[in-house]
């Protein structure tokens, strides 16, 4: 139901299958190449394989900021991109396309947390989590200008999803996703 509904909502006015130009509200466009001191950074991804921005190059890259114990946007996010991926894949574009999320939280977000992070959301192959040192991390999100920041927790505190503990802190973020292109333009 909620696919039909957002398959109806983006063809809105157009017809099936005819989309229009995207609207002015959706984002900023910067058509600028990410140089290679950002791109060239070293990631580690959920199964603890070293890779970076640039190696993705010839592929359209959708790169999301979260955190693996975020309990507002970061799910919503990263159920929508998930929709998206599907998408792309019933296109016949799965190989052309790396969807991305690149974590805020580099203390807790290790491999094995992202890992268990992609079998509760059940993302498939061309879906790569990410994190790297905290220096790595704020090269990046600085970067792309995504302001995030470590903050109290609430009180009383949510709760770890993976280990039942109660959470010591949260990091407050910013919501964005970055598209670069084949080229590895933003």
């Amino acid at each position: 139901m909620l696919a039909a509904s957002f398959l109806a909502v983006t063809a809105c006015g157009r017809g099936p299958g005819v989309p229009g130009p995207p609207s002015a509200y959706l984002g900023t466009v910067v058509d600028t190449p990410v140089p290679p001191s950002v791109a060239d950074l070293p990631l580690t991804t959920d199964t603890g394989q070293t890779t970076s921005l640039a190696a993705w190059h010839g592929q359209v890259v959708v790169l999301a900021d979260f955190l693996t114990l975020c309990q507002e946007t970061c799910p919503l996010t990263t159920g929508n991109l998930l929709m998206m991926d599907r998408a792309v894949a019933a296109a016949g574009l799965g190989s052309r396309v790396r969807f991305a999320e690149l974590t805020v939280d580099p203390g807790r977000d290790a491999p094995p947390r992202l890992r268990a992070y992609r079998e509760l959301v059940s993302a498939p192959a061309n879906w790569t989590l990410l994190t790297a040192s905290p220096a790595v991390i704020g090269q990046i999100w600085r970067y792309f200008r995504v302001h995030y920041q470590r903050v109290a927790e609430d009180s009383p505190p949510g709760t770890d999803w993976l280990t039942g503990k109660p959470l010591t802190y949260d990091v407050a973020h910013e919501d964005a996703l970055i598209y670069l292109d084949a080229r590895g333009r933003e």
